[in-house]
């Protein structure tokens, strides 16, 4: 099956920004505490976390929506991430006519 649309999941950005944060503090506080060669290890890690970044186009939507024969409006929306399991679903009938 197509998805929809395949995109970036805001569940992993805010994870992967906790993360960094979370690294970064802990750098700023090992700063004249570790040694130089702990601590560039530590910089060089949160380096390699930055570059890679969050895993991207891991979020997959499939969607309708329609109007069907007795005039009654549908709309269909999921969402699921295979990287970190978020998932949403949304449905919705009105009767238009």
């Amino acid at each position: 099956m197509r998805a929809d649309n395949w995109c970036d999941c805001p569940r992993c950005i805010r994870l992967y920004e906790e993360s960094v944060n979370v690294d970064m503090e802990a750098l700023d506080k090992a700063y004249g505490k570790v040694g130089a060669d702990e601590f560039i290890e530590m910089k060089e890690a949160l380096d390699r976390k930055c570059c890679k970044g969050y895993p991207r186009d891991t979020r997959r939507e499939d969607y309708e929506f329609w109007i069907d024969d007795t005039g009654v409006f549908t709309v269909s929306y999921k969402t699921s991430c295979s990287a970190c399991g978020f998932k949403y679903e949304y449905n919705e009938s009105d009767q238009a006519l």
